[in-house]
């Protein structure tokens, strides 16, 4: 998974999304997964983001 330009796995989520929160006034966080991404792993990762600092969470989606 990706936040940003840098690879992260669920270990190093949390420190990257506390590191990023902080340097930002707007903490927001858009989320993007394509159709492959299990339901529970976003519900997984938008837990994680609201444990560290994100306050809103925007889900990306594309049309086909």
């Amino acid at each position: 998974m990706q936040f940003g330009d840098k690879d992260v796995t669920r270990t190093t989520l949390p420190e990257v999304l506390k590191a990023a929160m902080a340097e930002r006034g707007d903490k927001s966080l858009i989320i993007s997964a394509d159709k492959k991404v299990e339901h529970g792993t976003v519900v997984e990762i938008m837990d994680i983001a609201r444990q560290n600092g994100v306050e809103k969470l925007v889900i990306s989606t594309e049309n086909e």
